[in-house]
């Protein structure tokens, strides 16, 4: 029994360790504000956050809730406020190219006041999140930003490639760039090639037709002289 009691001890001890291990995770994960006596947890939905990978923008709303015996409620815990998926919009940003786009957000299903925005981040770096619209009524605007103590930024996910290293949506699309540009440059050598080509047969051309021209003219001369005698 001693044993047993020991095993029961141990296991509990270790799952409390993990539950504050992801606690403290998620906390780091996330943006926290409060806003008009709104509860606002923001990052990405799927954390870490890597470059070419589907991902979103999470977005928790929570209120106060009100104390109802009836209801189970009690001072100090917090309620989920649900509905807003048709009131709020999110514009995500990628700081670093200044490139923007307005997204619809979309109810978690199963998780009361959770919300989200599909997308794919295709560029590394620094987020920007701004939510506008309103909450229950309330005019909302505010901007969370990635970074250290507030969300993650987008990484790299060459480093976790394995066994083979492969090229992103980035490097992928930058490289067809380069090759389309090349091939530009070729074809604009080729046409510049064949205009100087033409040019030189039509020379060619005229300098024949010259030597004919003259060839008959000095002929007729010849001739003419000849006749003379």
């Amino acid at each position: 029994m001693h044993l047993s009691f020991r095993k029961k001890t141990l296991l509990a001890l270790a799952g409390l360790a993990v539950s504050v291990t992801i606690s403290g995770g998620i906390a780091l994960a996330h943006d926290h504000r409060e806003v008009e006596g709104y509860r606002l947890t923001v990052g990405f939905r799927d954390e870490p956050a890597l470059e070419g990978l589907a991902n979103g923008v999470d977005l928790r709303v929570e209120k106060a809730a009100e104390s109802d015996t009836a209801g189970g409620h009690g001072h100090g815990e917090m309620a989920p406020v649900e509905g807003l998926e048709g009131t709020l919009q999110v514009e995500v940003t990628h700081v670093a190219s200044g490139v923007s786009r307005m997204l619809a957000l979309r109810a978690v299903f199963g998780e009361a006041g959770r919300y989200t925005a599909d997308l794919i981040p295709t560029s590394s770096g620094v987020y920007r999140f701004r939510f506008v619209g309103s909450i229950e009524g309330t005019a909302i605007d505010e901007t969370f930003e990635s970074g250290e103590g507030r969300f993650s930024n987008i990484e790299p996910a060459a480093g976790l490639h394995f066994p083979e290293t492969r090229a992103t949506l980035r490097e992928v699309e930058g490289a067809a760039r380069g090759a389309q540009s090349l091939a530009e440059q070729a074809q604009d050598a080729a046409r510049a090639a064949a205009r100087g080509a033409s040019t030189a047969r039509m020379l060619g051309i005229v300098g024949i037709a010259a030597g004919v021209l003259g060839a008959a003219v000095g002929g007729a001369g010849v001739a003419m002289a000849m006749r003379r005698r």
